[in-house]
């Protein structure tokens, strides 16, 4: 897993953002390198989020990107409040 720090050419920025195939989020996210490497390369829109912002670009906006691997203790943690999530909804 994976997030992304995005750089647009009209300037603007995006700082530790996960990747999403689709508006729907959390089910949706892109895990592998190589597919949003693919995704990036393309002009369908790419959905992105994190705690704080959500939205959507289209690829063509790129002037340039870094997809950064997280660690296991990140991954762990994502895991933790994604479950904390899913409990609070019952």
């Amino acid at each position: 897993m994976f997030k992304a720090n995005i750089k647009f050419c009209d300037g603007s920025t995006l700082s530790e953002v996960f990747l999403y195939k689709e508006q729907t989020l959390w089910t949706s996210i892109i895990t592998d390198k190589r597919e949003a490497e693919k995704l990036l390369g393309m002009w369908s829109t790419i959905y992105f989020g994190n705690d704080c912002i959500q939205g959507c670009f289209i690829p063509s906006h790129i002037q340039s990107y870094d997809l950064i691997e997280l660690s296991k203790e990140e991954m762990n943690e994502i895991r933790n409040i994604k479950l904390m999530k899913e409990l609070n909804k019952n």
